[in-house]
């Protein structure tokens, strides 16, 4: 945040607007591919209990919670082969891995993009 308060002013309008919506506002604006974009959109605002909607910021430390709590249980358990087998289809680490590989990767990939058309812009 402080690189992009320093840089504030080089940026357009339109990326400065982006950057705040990805990390403070809902990011399902920016997950969705022209063909795919009514259902995703709906699929991410739903994703569990609506963090999303809430930017990158809230949803990165729900992220870390899911994994510091997921850790904590294995790390409390006696770790045998069927134990091992319950935390690697745990729910919680599903739901962290498509926060991560599917709706964090996608937002962070536009908002990138739209500041290299800055870039090249000017």
């Amino acid at each position: 945040m402080d690189k992009f308060s320093a840089n504030y002013d080089y940026h357009t309008e339109a990326y400065n607007t982006d950057f705040t919506n990805v990390v403070y506002s809902n990011i399902c604006e920016y997950v969705s591919d022209f063909n795919e974009e009514e259902q995703v959109r709906r699929d991410c605002e739903s994703f569990n209990q609506g963090i999303l909607k809430k930017g990158i910021y809230s949803s990165v430390i729900k992220y870390w919670d899911f994994l510091r709590q997921i850790n904590h249980d294995f790390m409390e358990s006696n770790r045998t082969l069927p134990v091992i087998q319950r935390f690697l289809n745990e729910p919680r680490l599903r739901t962290a891995e498509r926060m991560q590989d599917f709706y964090f990767k996608r937002s962070l990939k536009k908002l990138v993009s739209k500041l290299e058309q800055d870039i090249d812009y000017l």
